[in-house]
């Protein structure tokens, strides 16, 4: 048994090494391809196409193999490859590979080389690749230019600072988010039907004659105009994190999903968006929203804005709400029987009624006004922050489902908890307020 074991580790280390140094010692032999990297051929076995560990694979075994998965086997080195003659899908995400060499690979229609550390791809020329999905890795360029038939490219997260897409007719989706592209030009792509540019340094983007988009991620840039209105077919705008003044959505009657915060937009008009589920417009200038004609609304995030009113009457779906930092004096949430998290602080709030919202679990509201709150209704209650109010008196006896409560820099003198509360750290409270079983 103790030979078994020593014989078994002996092995893995020589495999760990084997594969760390991948030193290439074998010479070309007729009839065979070479495959340094010991765990690429150790997959080989596994399917059957080899069955020793020599350096070599049979180039008859392999060449009319279609689809190769070599998801997360730390394949340092794809040599061998080239011989895959008929291959047409090829998945080695989550390795360790520095370079792909798919020159020879003529018949490749999907690759997904996602999540390794590569520096450089080649391809064949003409390519016959529909999908292309290259993102997380350390790419300086792409070269797609001559690839006619590719319909999806997702290449974010590298570091590529330019993209030529004008013959790429057939492209419907194209995601180069967080890169360090500074210019984009997809007018030629009229069957687009999503872009994620997001991340990038982009100034400009023209959109015209992209009559098929549905979904628009243009988030983290440096934009200061953006042409929408002509895309009927527009479900969902991310824009945010720009320097936008002015948006017009009146014509994107689809819109689903808005979001256009931390922008400098001082008005903003959704009356025609009546689809419209989820809105985020926080940290702008916003002085006035009306959201009469969304009752599908979901989410509403308008903080960080110059609202001072909020009329939430004809929104009976909301779930969640932050409309932190405005100068609301009120707010009515009676209506929103659905409510589960409401982010109302750094308001002038003397006073909120949320005996209606059964539902809620979360509540902050710290940096108000409020000297009394009655949460005898709200029993799902989980995380509730009042800290930095006038609070003189705090029953949180009935509710049994917190875990986090915040209640410093108020007035209280005394906070009423059940027996499992009285020794709670959950509970932040100042050094003169007590729990107690009885306030009286």
């Amino acid at each position: 048994m103790l030979k078994n074991l020593i014989f078994l580790v002996s092995i893995g280390l020589f495999i760990r090494c084997d594969s760390e140094k991948n030193d290439n010692d074998a010479v070309p032999v007729e009839g065979k391809t070479i495959i340094p990297d010991l765990l690429f051929e150790r997959e080989l076995i596994r399917l059957g196409l080899d069955d020793t560990y020599d350096q070599y694979v049979l180039t008859a075994n392999i060449t009319g193999v279609k689809e190769l998965n070599l998801n997360r086997l730390r394949i340092k080195d794809l040599t061998g490859i080239q011989d895959f003659k008929s291959l047409k899908s090829l998945d080695c995400m989550e390795n360790g590979l520095t370079s792909l060499d798919l020159s020879q690979n003529t018949s490749l229609e999907y690759v997904n080389c996602s999540e390794n550390e590569l520096e450089t791809i080649q391809f064949s020329d003409p390519s016959s690749l529909n999908v292309l999905r290259c993102r997380e890795n350390k790419l300086l360029s792409l070269d797609v230019s001559s690839m006619e038939n590719l319909i999806v490219i997702d290449c974010s997260e590298n570091f590529i600072n330019g993209l030529s897409l004008t013959k790429l007719k057939n492209l419907y989706s194209l995601d180069c988010n967080d890169n360090l592209i500074q210019t984009l030009d997809v007018t030629s792509n009229k069957l687009l039907a999503g872009i994620s540019c997001g991340g990038n340094k982009i100034t400009e983007i023209k959109l015209e004659g992209l009559d098929s988009l549905e979904i628009l991620d243009v988030r983290s840039n440096k934009i200061e105009l953006l042409k929408i209105n002509h895309l009927k077919k527009l479900r969902t705008l991310n824009c945010s994190g720009n320097q936008i003044e002015t948006l017009d959505v009146t014509d994107n009657l689809e819109l689903k999903s808005i979001s256009c915060r931390f922008n400098d937009i001082s008005s903003l008009d959704i009356s025609n968006n009546i689809k419209l589920e989820e809105l985020d417009c926080e940290f702008n200038e916003i002085q006035q929203l009306n959201t009469s004609k969304q009752g599908s609304l979901t989410t509403l995030s308008c903080g960080g804005n110059n609202l001072s009113q909020l009329d939430l009457s004809n929104n009976p779906d909301i779930r969640n709400l932050r409309c932190f930092e405005n100068d609301l004096q009120e707010i009515d949430v009676s209506s929103n029987l659905d409510l589960i998290y409401l982010f109302c602080s750094n308001n002038p709030l003397e006073e909120i009624d949320i005996s209606n919202n059964i539902n809620m679990r979360s509540l902050f509201c710290q940096f108000n006004e409020l000297t009394q709150i009655d949460m005898s209704k709200n029993l799902e209650l989980e995380y509730i922050s009042f800290s930095n109010n006038a609070l003189t008196e705090l029953d949180l006896s009935q509710h049994t489902r917190l875990y986090n409560v915040d209640v410093t820099d108020n007035q209280l003198t005394c906070i009423k908890v059940n027996q499992d509360q009285l020794n709670a750290t959950y509970i932040k409270k100042d050094s003169t307020a007590i729990l107690s079983l009885d306030c009286n």
